[in-house]
């Protein structure tokens, strides 16, 4: 799946765990070099990645019937630069994404009055929390702007207007979120 954040990802992302598949996060900003060597080296059966695909199909009926899907098959491949500087597919099961819910349902527990920002790139593991977690608790999935979760101004912006309860920094990105000055409004 190559899109920008958005309600497509979103869509695509669900569908392709419902149909059994497993998806391939590819982050459209990544340099292409980056992206033709992830698609060669895991081969997918079909790249979405045109918004206009995920709108189309969303009127097609599902093929029946639909493949079981186990817990220990694999939901997605995560590509990590590893200890050579070459990507690296990773290949994550089912079970560590719901392990993964659970567990950060058990520690911080979301509601249907919570909103979540997904504002991490797909690339990233805490994308898919960000996705699912609120999808599975009846919270409220916020989507960023593509390149929002760079852009401290915007953020503390969008959590005030959108009233964002629930949101994942990475310690860099806090750093640079705590010197902007308009997160005094956020309470």
């Amino acid at each position: 799946i190559r899109l920008p954040r958005s309600l497509e990802l979103i869509v695509a992302l669900i569908a392709t765990t419902k149909t059994g598949a497993a998806f391939l996060p590819l982050d459209p900003d990544y340099p292409a070099a980056r992206l033709d060597h992830m698609i060669t080296d895991a081969a997918p059966a079909v790249i979405l990645e045109d918004p206009a695909q995920i709108t189309a199909a969303q009127h097609d009926p599902p093929p029946t019937p639909l493949p079981p899907v186990h817990p220990d098959s694999v939901a997605y491949i995560l590509y990590t630069s590893g200890t050579t500087g070459i990507p690296k597919g990773v290949v994550i099961p089912h079970t560590a994404i719901t392990n993964r819910i659970l567990w950060l349902q058990h520690a911080y527990p979301l509601n249907t009055s919570d909103r979540m920002l997904v504002k991490t790139p797909i690339s990233f593991d805490t994308s898919v929390w960000e996705v699912f977690w609120p999808l599975t608790t009846g919270a409220t999935a916020v989507i960023a702007r593509p390149g929002g979760h760079r852009d401290p101004h915007y953020l503390a912006h969008t959590i005030t207007n959108h009233h964002i309860t629930a949101i994942d920094f990475v310690p860099s990105m806090l750093d640079a979120f705590l010197d902007e000055p308009t997160i005094t409004d956020i309470t």
